[in-house]
């Protein structure tokens, strides 16, 4: 199974401060991973899973990783019941 890798967004330490290109906040990467989890009842590893199965779109900055909050939201209103879905 082939994983999707996370959008790796570039950033420079400049004056103390993180400068990040504004590209990042139009294309909605707002939430922290351990936010998004907090969000979800779920762990930072989901998170991640989640992630890498297409499910939440990702950046990295640096080490950190960010995702969609628009994503978090839709995913949050979905059917989250544990096993298989009927018709799948």
């Amino acid at each position: 199974r082939d994983l999707v890798t996370h959008e790796v967004i570039a950033g420079r330490f400049e004056d103390g401060y993180l400068r990040i290109p504004i590209e990042f906040c139009e294309k909605g990467y707002s939430i922290p991973a351990n936010e998004a989890a907090e969000r979800l009842g779920v762990s930072r590893m989901r998170i991640t899973q989640l992630c890498n199965e297409g499910k939440l779109r990702s950046a990295m900055i640096g080490s950190s990783l960010f995702v969609s909050n628009e994503d978090v939201l839709q995913y949050a209103k979905s059917d989250r019941t544990p096993g298989r879905k009927e018709g799948k």
